[in-house]
């Protein structure tokens, strides 16, 4: 497998596009909810299931922008 530069070019973008989706919504669930009815525990474990999601979408999305960046490269 040879690596093309339009390929790198689109998985470093994809990267920078989902690290900043991941930086950013874990910044937002730090803020403190205004929705009094959860509980901590249950707030944490939302929060620890978008984490979950959200960090497997960074290998997904620049692979995804790889394969972008070859197509169109």
């Amino acid at each position: 497998m040879t690596l093309s530069m339009p390929g790198l070019i689109g998985a470093a973008l994809g990267l920078v596009i989902s690290s900043a989706m991941y930086f950013v919504t874990m910044s937002m669930l730090k803020r403190p909810a205004p929705d009094t009815t959860a509980t901590a525990d249950e707030r944490e474990r939302a929060a620890a299931s978008v984490r979950t999601v959200l960090l497997a979408d960074i290998p997904i999305l620049t692979a995804l922008g790889y394969y972008a960046g070859q197509l169109y490269g």
